[in-house]
């Protein structure tokens, strides 16, 4: 037992159930920040104010890319690399999208967005494969997804305001 009154094992365990949550967080971000951004000034002149359709593409692709991952990556990840490590895989993967987003400037920005928003929605469909996986700590993923949800609103009208 450590310090703590944890035995090693439990402490891994914990401090990897918080990484997952943060995988949970960025997903609920993602989710809470897009309903926002997609009409705030500042997007709407790096896209080059694109028009509903457009719009609409950057909304639904990422569920598209949620959707092939489940299809095809989400389950071959899990059973090859394991719960645990395809759950990293998978927010490494998110991570990768959201960075892509952020990185959108210039000519290509819309390009660029759309391919991380399916970049992203792969991620998550990893990671809400596998983090639920853990029962007994299934909780944190809900915690991170509100908690990224929240902050995604938070963090919105905070600068618009």
């Amino acid at each position: 037992m450590g310090r703590t009154g944890w035995s090693k094992a439990s402490q891994r365990l914990h401090y990897f159930c918080l990484i997952l949550a943060l995988g949970s967080f960025v997903w609920g971000y993602n989710v809470g920040v897009l309903a926002s951004v997609l009409v705030h000034p500042g997007f709407k002149e790096t896209l080059n104010k694109p028009n509903a359709s457009r719009s609409g593409l950057i909304t639904a692709i990422y569920y598209l890319g949620s959707w092939l991952s489940y299809i095809f990556f989400a389950h071959p990840v899990a059973d090859k690399l394991g719960r645990r490590y395809a759950a990293l895989t998978g927010m490494s993967v998110t991570c990768v999208g959201q960075a892509m987003q952020a990185g959108a400037v210039g000519p290509h920005a819309l390009g660029m967005v759309v391919a991380g928003r399916i970049v992203a929605g792969m991620g998550t469909a990893i990671i809400s494969t596998s983090v639920p996986l853990y029962q007994r700590y299934v909780v944190l993923n809900h915690v991170g997804f509100v908690a990224g949800l929240a902050s995604g609103f938070w963090y919105v009208s905070f600068v618009e305001s």
